[in-house]
């Protein structure tokens, strides 16, 4: 059963907590979630995946946007819970805060780096 249908978009709403969905939850995603539109005229599917599940499965998560993308002409987009703030976060949001959270924890190991040497190298007595 589809969680919201937009008629006219030939859009799709799906809500996936992905508990109790077994060994590989992503097979879930895949098989129950996004395959039922195959053939069905959709044009896109929008995912909404609580936080933790959407970080650990991030990386198959772009795997199966970009599967259903390009083999299919589905455009899938996925979406993660700002819980704070009340709003839906894009997959696109998340790797560049993410990219963001990278850069600036390796400037600072460089900074330690350049502050710190002989620890780096094992030369503190």
């Amino acid at each position: 059963m589809v969680d919201m249908f937009v008629k006219d978009a030939r859009e799709c709403i799906e809500v996936e907590t992905l508990y109790g969905a077994g060994f590989n939850p992503l097979d879930k995603i895949d098989h129950e979630t996004l395959r039922r539109y195959l053939g069905h005229g959709v044009r896109k599917v929008k995912v909404v995946v609580l936080p933790l599940p959407f970080l650990i499965y991030l990386k198959q998560l772009i795997e199966l946007r970009e599967l259903y993308g390009e083999k299919y002409g589905i455009d899938v987009e996925f979406y993660t819970i700002n819980l704070k703030e009340e709003r839906l976060v894009p997959m696109s949001e998340v790797i560049d805060q993410l990219r963001e959270n990278l850069v600036r924890k390796e400037l600072k190991t460089c900074d330690f780096d350049q502050e710190h040497p002989k620890v780096l190298h094992g030369q503190v007595s």
